[in-house]
């Protein structure tokens, strides 16, 4: 910061002398006041409250993704409206899988993050996107991931359960994917949905 003290004229009383001497050492004061606080203000400001501790591991390789897996489709099928009795049922399961092959000797277990457009009331769940020029997308339903247990969700960008790679040359790891009723109404219209995925290694 830059202070300036301007003198117009040489010839000035004594008394105005005086007071500017005064008026300046108050400044001054008010000035290193000032900065004294604001100091406070700044370190309490800055003060942590706590600390998070980030720890991982850089792999120098990693499985390749079967060309099959990498971007696939998978058909869920033709389903009714009406089969849907509430929020929350689902339709029936439909398997899908990801394969990976020459996994390093290193690697021994695989998780897979799925990412996408989350619903609107259930932000767990993926929602159904209107890319289909032929058909509005469905209302009051989404797209649920499962692990292959077929009851457990894996909600969107959580890493699924950890699955032990025994064989390093070629693993399928094997999901579940249902329709399921977000509302109690539900109306008809395109079923697509897209998800990404990371595989996470540990």
């Amino acid at each position: 910061m830059k202070t300036n003290l301007i003198i117009s004229s040489l010839f000035v009383s004594s008394l105005f002398v005086s007071s500017l001497f005064v008026s300046s050492l108050f400044v001054s004061s008010l000035f290193v006041s000032s900065l004294f606080v604001s100091s406070v203000f700044v370190s309490a400001a800055y003060a942590a409250d706590g600390q998070i501790k980030f720890t991982g591991d850089i792999t120098a390789t990693a499985c390749k993704i079967d060309p099959s897996s990498a971007n696939q489709t998978v058909n869920m099928g033709t389903i009714s409206s009406s089969s849907f009795n509430g929020v929350n049922s689902a339709s029936a399961a439909t398997r899908f899988s990801i394969t990976l092959t020459d996994c390093p000797t290193e690697v021994n277990y695989a998780q897979v993050k799925f990412d996408g457009n989350p619903d609107s009331r259930n932000n767990n769940l993926l929602a159904l996107n209107n890319d289909n020029p032929k058909k509005k997308a469905a209302d009051g339903v989404a797209l649920g991931l499962y692990e292959a247990d077929s009851a457990t969700l894996i909600s969107l960008a959580q890493p699924s359960k950890s699955q032990k790679l025994t064989n390093k040359s070629k693993q399928e790891l094997n999901f579940i994917a249902k329709y399921i009723a977000t509302n109690s109404t539900v109306n008809p219209g395109s079923g697509d949905a897209v998800a990404n995925f990371t595989i996470v290694y540990n």
